[in-house]
């Protein structure tokens, strides 16, 4: 049980309200092509979850990159992996699964504006953390 909490401080579903604001981005490529994808409340309700496994993912990644840095953070320091409570190696691999799972999710409704959307947001999660891009 306290792997599975120390899990979910990682990739923050707590923080997925968020998310709401970036949906905005979603429902305006699901507009802007109307190809294969309806206006329904499910479409809708499966772009939210695309993202919000995607900025999963991004925490996740982020706590692995982070490492160095957060180890300097009065705050930061506390974090799973820094304070030694989590290895990098399964936050890796569950933020691979979550990319994997959230593109998957969009890849279905043919909607490449949509899926393109999900997949900068999944692009733009990575550059802000590997550098030299950062």
């Amino acid at each position: 049980m306290q792997k599975l909490r120390v899990l979910l401080n990682v990739f923050r579903p707590l923080r997925w309200y968020r998310n709401a604001f970036m949906l905005l981005g979603a429902l305006l490529a699901i507009k802007i092509t109307e190809a294969g994808i309806s206006d329904s409340f499910v479409d809708i309700l499966l772009a939210f979850i695309s993202i919000c496994l995607v900025a999963s993912g991004n925490y996740g990644i982020n706590e692995v990159l982070d490492v160095e840095s957060d180890g300097q953070h009065p705050q930061k320091k506390l974090r799973a992996i820094v304070s030694g409570k989590i290895s990098s190696a399964p936050v890796v691999i569950i933020s691979i699964v979550l990319y994997v799972a959230g593109i998957s999710i969009v890849l279905p409704s043919r909607n490449i504006m949509l899926t393109l959307s999900v997949s900068l947001l999944l692009l733009s999660g990575v550059l802000y953390n590997v550098k030299p891009m950062r």
